[in-house]
């Protein structure tokens, strides 16, 4: 048998969520915990088994880390990769026991049994807050009440969420690496671009005419109340935040004067997510503005300050932009839609899983973000009444937006890239 007991080494069946207890031969010092902390957070930061958000909670010589399978069906394999972590675990210090409390049913394997016939029960541990249900783990151990409850040690934590950022830093500068080997990019100035950003901008004086933006508040993770600014360079406007979610859209009417866009209220009994105002958009000028919301798109005259509705859907609206001669490339449920506003017909209609859209070269092409789940780029052509993907570029990318004709994307703090080739047909 290997050298530390192991209760659940590869158990017969187990809860989704896999909790190891490791007992050290002796208690770590601090400088041990953030190695412990570091390898854990490392080793796996891939493969089958996956960390989940939360604590490493200690207890003297006791440390507790919970992990999920990553993929579908790669339990046995996470079971391996903890095993072999403990291994490397094992370098910095001695390990007397380790427990999964995540086994449901104990197996038959030849660690399994063999730390049973050496000492059928565990020895005892700490408490945990909430504490563990002995009573449904396959190998429950008694608690050791000389020992202090299990907690986590903001130094380890600390240096765990470093040790974090820097892996997903460098996971994203080599897809983008990737992404340049397929789809050719240039670095580009950060200097024009905040000088983009700067000479856009409405003057302060204007925007000291609408409501202080909503702050996020970090405790209750919402927005407080507010009027958030769209860049639109024919009018001021600004999305209407209220109780922490966009309500809808106002604006500076030609006088200057801030006016709030009627006609969005009583919200229908939908959820109040699906109920969110997008928008505004601004086409004509600077004499109409569109907003969504929901399933819903709304048509305002600055004249008159209402809102009519004027079309509905088939999905919930993520995104839109105004192409130059009028018509309209829509997000919504999974797809992309190029819509003629004249009878509200869609022209074409094709799958893909962007949640916004820009509108670049002169509308002859156009600029999608995927931001959930996986972060990308996508480049689409209109070709007449034809929406057709150009090329996909898988990374982390942000649309900045056309600059001196230079496609502009955001690929990390302060890192801006242009994306070359896109104006070429």
């Amino acid at each position: 048998m290997a050298s530390f007991r192991f209760y659940g080494h590869q158990p017969a069946d187990w809860y989704e969520t896999l909790c190891y207890e490791i007992e050290l031969a002796a208690i770590p010092s601090a400088e041990l915990r953030l190695q412990i902390g570091d390898l854990l957070e490392r080793r796996l930061a891939s493969g089958p088994l996956q960390l989940v958000a939360s604590p490493l909670l200690w207890a003297e010589r006791f440390v507790c880390i919970s992990g999920v399978v990553r993929w579908r069906g790669g339990d046995r394999a996470a079971f391996a990769r903890m095993t072999e972590v403990l291994f490397q675990l094992r370098r910095l210090a001695p390990i007397s026991q380790v427990i999964n409390f995540g086994a449901r049913q104990r197996g038959d394997g030849g660690w399994d049994l063999a730390t049973v016939a050496l000492q059928p029960v565990p020895t005892a541990g700490p408490r945990y807050v909430p504490q563990i249900d002995m009573r449904v783990v396959a190998y429950p151990r008694p608690d050791d009440p000389a020992l202090p409850a299990a907690a986590a040690d903001a130094a380890v934590e600390e240096a765990r969420a470093y040790v974090r950022a820097e892996i997903a830093r460098r996971a994203a500068d080599a897809k983008i690496a990737a992404a340049k080997a397929k789809s050719p990019m240039s670095p580009f100035p950060a200097e024009a671009v905040k000088a983009f950003e700067t000479a856009r901008a409405h003057a302060p004086e204007v925007l000291a005419k609408l409501e202080p933006a909503p702050v996020w508040d970090a405790v209750a993770k919402r927005y407080g109340d507010g009027d958030m600014p769209r860049w639109a360079p024919e009018r001021v406007v600004a999305t209407l935040y209220r109780h922490g979610t966009p309500r809808g859209a106002v604006y500076l009417d030609d006088a200057g004067d801030r006016r709030v866009v009627r006609g969005l209220d009583p919200v229908d009994a939908q959820s109040w997510h699906f109920s969110n105002a997008l928008g505004p958009w601004v086409s004509d000028g600077g004499r109409t503005l569109w907003i969504a919301r929901g399933t819903d798109l709304f048509r305002v005259d600055v004249a008159d300050g209402v809102a009519h509705k004027v079309w509905t859907c088939p999905g919930k609206i993520d995104d839109l932009s105004i192409l130059p001669e009028g018509r309209f490339v829509v997000v919504a449920r999974e797809s992309i839609k190029l819509v003629d506003p004249s009878s509200w017909s869609i022209l074409d209609e094709k799958k893909t899983k962007v949640q916004m859209v820009t509108a670049v070269l002169g509308g002859a092409a156009l600029l999608g973000t995927q931001y959930v789940l996986k972060k990308r780029v996508e480049v689409w052509r209109v070709d007449n009444d034809k929406l057709r993907r150009d090329r996909i570029i898988d990374a982390p990318l942000w649309v900045v937006g056309e600059i001196d004709g230079f496609l502009v994307c955001r690929a990390g703090p302060g890192e801006y890239v242009s994306l070359d080739g896109i104006g070429e047909r």
